[in-house]
């Protein structure tokens, strides 16, 4: 990390290009996952009510921040193996 902070645009070179190998190694296994509760528990939102629609609320935001976590990176690991290709 520190070299992405004090080396130039690209930085951590080797370990960014692993973390992008198994980030796109793992998509096809997770990102399925998570949308499929992030649309369940959206579908179930929209009928629930009191503590159940507070849960489900906290529950769409954390599945929702595991699809930023995971894209994220994504997006950063790739571009740093793009642009140094």
């Amino acid at each position: 990390m520190f070299d992405l902070i004090a080396a130039n645009h690209h930085g951590a070179g080797w370990m960014t290009t692993g973390f992008a190998v198994f980030l796109w190694s793992v998509l096809p296994l997770m990102l399925p996952l998570y949308v499929y509760r992030l649309v369940r528990d959206a579908r179930a939102f929209r009928t629930a009510e009191g503590p159940a629609r507070a849960d489900l609320s906290d529950r769409l935001f954390g599945w929702s921040m595991y699809l930023v976590v995971i894209v994220g990176p994504l997006f950063f690991a790739t571009h740093r193996i793009w642009t140094t290709w």
